[in-house]
C-alpha cells in the first residue's frame, strides 16, 4: 500500500506544478499584453503631440541631411521616426483599436514578425510590410497577427459586421 501511495503523491506533486507552470505562462502572456498595448498607445501619443503644433511655429534648422533623412516621412510621425528608422507609416481604421505604426525591413522581412516597436522581443509583433512590396509603387500588403486579447488585426473580424 505504501508504494501506491507514493505515487499518487508523485502524481498529485506534478499536477501541481503542471498548474503553476501554465498559470504562470497565462499570466505572462496577458501582462506583455498590456505592456504591449502601453507602449502603442504611448506612440500613438507621441504621434499625435507632433500632429499638433505649437501656436508659434519655431523656426527649424535648415540641416540637409536630417532634410535628406525625413523628406518621405510626415511632420507627425518625425519624433517616432528618430526612434527607430524602420518605420514605414501608420495603420489606422476609425472606431476600432486597429492603430498601429507599420515596420519595414528589407533584409529581414520578417523581424518585426515577434518584435516590438523598440526591437525588444514580443509575442504580438508590430504590423510590417511585405518583403517584394517596393517603396512607391501605390499597394502595400501589411502583415501581423490576430491576436486573441483583441489586439493587432482582431478588429477587422468585426469590423465587416
Amino acid at each position: 500500500m505504501k508504494p501506491k501511495r507514493t505515487i499518487y503523491l508523485w502524481i498529485r506533486m506534478v499536477c501541481a506544478g503542471l498548474f503553476l507552470f501554465s498559470a504562470y505562462m497565462i499570466f505572462s502572456y496577458y501582462a506583455e499584453s498590456l505592456a504591449q498595448e502601453a507602449l502603442f498607445d504611448e506612440l500613438e501619443e507621441m504621434a499625435s503631440v507632433a500632429a499638433s503644433p505649437p501656436a508659434t511655429m519655431p523656426k527649424r534648422e535648415k540641416d540637409s541631411e536630417k532634410a535628406e533623412s525625413t523628406s518621405a516621412i510626415l511632420p507627425e510621425y518625425e519624433v517616432l521616426y528618430e526612434k527607430n528608422h524602420d518605420l514605414f507609416g501608420w495603420v489606422q481604421i476609425e472606431g476600432t483599436k486597429l492603430n498601429y505604426p507599420v515596420m519595414v525591413t528589407p533584409d529581414a522581412p520578417e523581424y518585426y514578425l515577434h518584435r516590438d516597436f523598440d526591437r525588444q522581443e514580443s509575442s504580438s509583433g508590430v504590423p510590417f510590410l511585405d518583403e517584394d512590396c517596393l517603396v512607391g509603387e501605390g499597394n502595400y500588403l501589411v502583415y501581423g497577427h490576430n491576436m486573441n486579447a483583441g489586439t493587432m488585426f482582431a478588429p477587422l473580424i468585426s469590423y465587416v459586421k
